[in-house]
């Protein structure tokens, strides 16, 4: 990990050169840590900014924007900056503590909240990033064009082009995309985190449910229920806070491995054929 404690300070616009604490977890694609800086703790997120052109300030926008819409605590955007290597993300730092029962009701209380904010379009005003990928956000007026076009097509065609999926599949996911007005009830555009999966929450020392790391976009608000059953770390509390809240549509659960093929798409470009028989159980339908 290579820090840039110069440019650290002059970016943070911290009066004292910060002082390294420890690092943090942060995936594949950023070095994380955290720092102690004018009597305050810091998180810096920081990665090769010509291997993810303006990741960061995307985050920032998003983290922003959530910060001041919903109800789920984000932490504060200090700033955002780079220097001719890379790109530097700087947070408040809030203090992880222990999962409760009433923890992952709120959560799903408030993540229902967050659902009921709504928008014309769905989409979101720029491109953004899932994990490492590029995410295509155009705005469109309806969720079966957004669906098809911004996430399921673009995405089948990035996997056809890395011959992770054959023509048959890419008839097979045409298909599916002409007949989701059939499959997805209508709703309006909601305010999505867009990657919700156990390792972009935690509960806080002070027992509040907090999100990170979002790909936000408007969009259904089965997308987001559809990201908490794929890989687990929500407890029964949360459905039912969330049920409680904003009761989702008649045969949810029969609907969310359709909802599954956009991040399964994702996972298979990012990480290969594993991920290929989910999207086959779902695409043999079609």
């Amino acid at each position: 990990m290579n820090i840039n404690w110069d440019q650290i300070q002059q970016g943070g616009n911290f009066d004292e050169r910060p002082e390294f604490l420890r690092q943090l977890h942060g995936g594949d694609i950023n070095d994380v840590y955290l720092i102690k800086a004018d009597q305050a703790l810091w998180v810096v997120k920081q990665n090769v900014k010509h291997q993810y052109p303006k990741m960061l300030e995307k985050e920032f926008h998003a983290m922003e924007f959530l910060n001041k819409k919903s109800p789920l605590t984000t932490p504060l955007m200090h700033s955002h900056f780079s220097d001719e290597k890379y790109q530097y993300l700087l947070m408040e730092y809030i203090e992880e503590g222990r999962t409760t029962h009433d923890a992952q009701e709120r959560l799903g209380i408030q993540l229902a909240q967050q659902h009921k904010i709504s928008n014309s379009c769905y989409g979101w005003t720029e491109d953004n990033y899932i994990g490492s990928l590029k995410q295509i956000n155009t705005q469109k007026s309806t969720w079966s064009d957004f669906y098809a076009e911004e996430r399921i097509l673009y995405l089948s065609k990035k996997a056809f082009d890395l011959k992770l999926l054959i023509q048959s599949d890419i008839k097979k996911l045409e298909n599916f995309c002409s007949k989701l007005n059939e499959i997805i009830p209508v709703e309006k555009p909601a305010l999505l985190h867009g990657d919700l999966w156990g390792g972009n929450y935690f509960i806080s020392i002070k027992n509040d449910p907090v999100i990170y790391d979002p790909a936000i976009y408007f969009g259904h608000r089965e997308m987001d229920i559809a990201m908490t059953k794929l890989f687990g770390g929500f407890s029964s509390a949360f459905y039912e806070g969330y049920q409680a809240t904003f009761p989702l549509s008649h045969n949810w659960k029969d609907r969310m491995a359709f909802l599954q093929l956009y991040p399964n798409l994702v996972h298979l470009i990012l990480f290969g054929t594993g991920y290929k028989p989910a999207i086959d159980s779902v695409i043999k339908q079609f």
